[in-house]
């Protein structure tokens, strides 16, 4: 018994572990776009017409990398949903907790046992 504790506490911090990494990406790509909106701005006020083309390619450089956190906050979600599948199977089946579930609600991404 004290090993599926073990087990269900190990979980449970490596589902908090992903919730941080998750928070650390957000982090990292609102700098990133901060720093290109600001380099746009900055450069977008000192252009001539003519020299558009690099104010264009900065703004594909802004889509891509917001695609790219889209898919990245996906994944984590994703990651973060089977993790907390098995620490609420392991309390409801294993621990005998009860049948409620830990984690945020799945309104945001987590997943909820009825």
């Amino acid at each position: 018994m004290s090993t599926l504790i073990t087990q269900y506490g190990l979980y449970v911090e490596s589902a908090e572990k992903v919730s941080h990494r998750r928070g650390m990406a957000n982090n990292f790509f609102l700098l990133v776009n901060s720093v290109v909106s600001v380099a746009l701005a900055a450069f977008g006020l000192s252009i001539e017409k003519a020299a558009l083309l690099p104010l264009f390619f900065s703004a594909a450089i802004m889509l891509s990398v917001c695609a790219l956190w889209g898919f990245t906050v996906h994944s984590y979600r994703q990651l973060n949903s089977a993790k907390w599948k098995i620490v609420n199977a392991l309390r409801r089946v294993y621990i005998g907790l009860g049948e409620h579930a830990v984690g945020p609600s799945s309104s945001i991404g987590w997943v909820e046992t009825k």
